[in-house]
């Protein structure tokens, strides 16, 4: 349609007017006589020009009038009525195919979009008819299974849910009250359905007694990680929880945790027991030192150890009642480093009434928890006694060893004879005898359960991690293991970083490149390695292999010093002198006769 003109069409209107008239002008002229404009255009009120569809489509009418245009579109072409319905399809396509001089209008167009939108899709018919309602959903039927007969326990506080495999009559989920009396009634429930294999999740302690009771009526209990079974979703009921963990577990699915013999077991709780007891001991100290801080008595300063002779000495003579500094200093012990007059300023103070009872109370505690560690240690040597020897190497020579002097010396000798085979995990740089305790009482003697020794490293969180998506590495950063085994390596990696062996430079050398953390990991990493390897194969320890990679690793860096060095000349020294502001002078040797 031709663009009109409408300067100086009518110079008494006003603008507005003008184009009024010029737009009912053309619409007559564009249309014949004898015909009605279609909707679009009699509805139309201006001349606008071709625009893309998505901005037409946005300028729609009401709800209302597009159904109401669709209802008289599907009115004015309605078929007979014994002629089958057309598809919403190919009328969509019609409609859009038809080539008309006129413009679409947009409420056509969206009527149609949504006559293809909601128009039903025809369904095939099921090929098998679907599961009742009255039985229990199963899925991953099509996944084959690894183990057979798998019985499955969803534990919790009040009451445990136990599943069994859907073979026979139900029912095949119950709940067990977690009191005593009706655990008896869960060995039954398995027995009856053929089940031979229990699994568990490792939740909290609600574990540990069906675990010990069904391990005593004859079956094979799995404890699985939590880890591998959680964020499963749409699953969170007791007994679709119970159902999915036994699937899990029949497919080989599901992790499963260490869990070590009884006579370890055993050991390991009497060591725990001992580690809550230190715990508590270290906390009376640090209540002692704060109430001697709040009188201006500085004990911690004078000596390196309060619990030692001297400052146990000071402590009771202040609660006595002395006060003179020079007589509480010359209770020092002749091994201290600080003198007489070193340590008596230390300890003069001001005394407050208050402060002295708590710290008498303090005292008293810490005096308790003592008496009772040295009387867990003697239950732990007893207890250890009873435990078997390990295998004897034939051709080993007996090692004359000193009586031992304290109980502690005791249990290392008792830790040797458990072992077996003359394997001390004392001698190892940074292990104590209590640390080895721990170690050995948290993964036990046998190392099968780890087929290598990077299976090992990587259960106790000490190697580095893989995650890689898409070919980039994401993180290798190690796991995050919080367990008493774990703990222990990191604590002989603490304490090997203030020797000087082969352990020592190595943490220091990585402290110096990596930082403290990564150190750490790494030395703890290591001193793990060397412990599986004389647990897995029997073999005493020795530093020759390591000192001989050292003198390896020595000779590289001579070797690269030497290359480095064999390129500079005179020209070279005399000029890195000058730039550091230093005069280059030749030494002259002279030969003695």
């Amino acid at each position: 349609m031709p663009r009109t003109s409408y300067k100086n069409d009518s110079p008494g209107k006003s603008p507005k007017a003008v184009k009024s008239k010029a737009r009912s002008t053309a619409t007559k002229v564009a249309e014949p006589r004898g015909t009605s404009p279609p909707p679009s255009v009699k509805k139309a009120s201006k001349p606008t020009k071709a625009a893309p569809l998505a901005k037409r489509v946005k300028k729609r009418a009401s709800p209302k009038k597009v159904t109401s245009t669709a209802n008289k579109k599907a009115r004015a072409v309605a078929p007979p009525q014994n002629a089958a319905p057309p598809n919403a399809k190919d009328v969509a396509t019609n409609a859009l195919s038809d080539a008309t001089p006129t413009r679409v209008s947009p409420n056509t167009i969206l009527a149609t979009m949504e006559a293809l939108v909601v128009a039903p899709l025809p369904l095939p018919a099921p090929d098998a008819p679907s599961v009742p309602a009255d039985q229990p959903e199963t899925l991953f039927e099509s996944i084959p299974q690894i183990l057979e007969g798998v019985a499955a326990i969803d534990l919790g506080s009040r009451e445990h849910f136990v599943a069994v495999p859907m073979i026979g009559p139900g029912p095949y989920v119950r709940s067990f009250l977690s009191e005593t009396f009706d655990l008896r009634n869960m060995d039954s429930f398995p027995r009856d359905h053929g089940t031979k294999t229990v699994v568990m999740e490792a939740t909290g302690v609600y574990w540990t007694v069906p675990f010990v009771f069904l391990e005593d009526c004859g079956y094979d209990v799995r404890l699985l990680d939590p880890r591998s079974v959680k964020n499963v979703p749409g699953r969170k009921t007791d007994v679709s929880d119970c159902q999915w963990l036994r699937k899990l577990a029949s497919c080989g699915l599901a992790a499963q945790c260490f869990v070590p013999t009884r006579e370890f077991s055993t050991l390991r709780g009497m060591l725990r027991t001992r580690a809550t007891l230190a715990r508590l001991k270290a906390g009376a100290v640090n209540r002692m030192i704060k109430r001697l801080r709040l009188q201006n008595i500085n004990l911690e300063r004078a000596v390196s150890d309060i619990t030692g002779k001297t400052g146990m000495s000071i402590i009771d003579a202040i609660i006595a009642g002395e006060r003179s500094p020079l007589k509480l200093a010359a209770m020092r012990d002749k091994r201290c480093a600080k003198n007489v007059i070193e340590i008596a300023r230390c300890l003069e103070g001001v005394y407050t009434e208050r402060f002295l009872i708590d710290l008498k109370i303090h005292r008293d505690h810490f005096a308790f928890i003592e008496r009772q560690i040295e009387e867990h240690e003697a239950r732990i040597l007893d207890y250890m006694k009873l435990l078997e020897s390990g295998p004897e190497l034939e051709d080993s020579d007996p090692v004359q060893e000193s009586p031992p002097k304290t109980t502690m010396d005791m249990l290392g000798r008792e830790l040797v004879r458990i072992v077996g085979g003359g394997v001390d995990l004392t001698v190892v740089p940074g292990i104590s005898i209590l640390l080895a305790l721990v170690i050995i009482s948290e993964i036990g003697v046998n190392m099968s359960r780890w087929p290598t020794v990077k299976h090992f490293a990587s259960w106790l969180g000490l190697c580095p991690g893989s995650k890689i998506s898409g070919g980039k590495v994401i993180s290798s950063a190690s796991r995050k293991v919080h367990t008493p085994a774990s703990q222990a390596f990191i604590m002989a990696a603490r304490r090997v970083g203030r020797s000087y062996n082969a352990f020592g430079d190595f943490y220091r050398a990585k402290k110096a490149t990596r930082g403290l953390q990564k150190a750490l990991t790494a030395t703890a990493h290591k001193i793990a390695r060397t412990v599986y390897g004389m647990l897995r194969h029997g073999v005493a320890f020795s530093f020759a292999p390591m000192e001989e990679a050292e003198k390896r690793n020595m000779a590289k860096r001579e070797a690269r010093l030497r290359k480095r060095v064999a390129g500079m000349d005179d020209n070279w020294f005399a000029g890195e002198a000058a730039r550091r502001g230093y005069g280059l002078v030749r030494e002259q040797v002279v030969a003695c006769a």
